[in-house]
């Protein structure tokens, strides 16, 4: 189904926990991943990855994943479900659940994701697409717009010629005396 990628991902996201050495000694779980993270997850679950095994030493998936991990976790920060931290010493992208993410993780998980969790997917995968051809639906909409006008402004001339001369001057003096009224009441003038 469309989006199951997207929830396949965030999912990944969403089900590890990292313990980094704190520096006075310890371990912290401040819930910032790196890619390096998500690839260790391959190594150890011997996850696959392009319908293939996942192995290290092939350096061309080895990049093909980095560049996967770093695309849908771009999507997911587009989608406001991680938020990304810039290091700038050690120079590292770190991404993290946001609380709409860890909301959104509670709906379900794996092969039975709740159809909350489905359904936000699916939208957010549809949105994706949308956006890929937002110059072809913009022209679409202003040309179906345009459409819209012309058959209005067509149909109200046709029945506006049917209208007696009286019922014309009486629209356009309501017209004016409308437009005093408010230009008295905008100046400030009383009377």
């Amino acid at each position: 189904m469309l989006g199951d990628d997207l929830r396949t991902w965030f999912e990944l996201f969403k089900g590890i926990v990292i313990y980094r050495p704190a520096p006075r000694g310890g371990h912290i779980a401040d819930g910032w991943l790196n890619p390096m993270d998500i690839e260790n997850r391959f190594k150890s679950e011997q996850l696959r990855f392009a319908g293939r095994p996942y192995d290290p030493s092939d350096q061309e998936q080895h990049e093909k994943l980095l560049d996967a991990i770093i695309n849908y976790a771009g999507a997911l920060v587009t989608c406001k479900l991680l938020e990304r931290r810039r290091q700038m010493s050690p120079p590292s992208v770190d991404y993290r659940l946001t609380s709409f993410g860890r909301r959104v993780g509670s709906w379900g998980y794996g092969s039975k994701p709740g159809f909350k969790k489905r359904s936000l997917f699916f939208v957010v995968a549809l949105g994706f697409r949308a956006y890929r051809f937002r110059t072809v639906i913009t022209i679409g909409a202003v040309g179906w717009g345009i459409l819209n006008a012309l058959k209005f402004y067509a149909a109200a001339a046709s029945w506006a010629e049917g209208l007696p001369f009286a019922a014309w001057s009486g629209a356009v003096v309501s017209v004016l005396i409308a437009i005093w009224i408010a230009i008295k009441t905008k100046v400030g003038g009383h009377g």
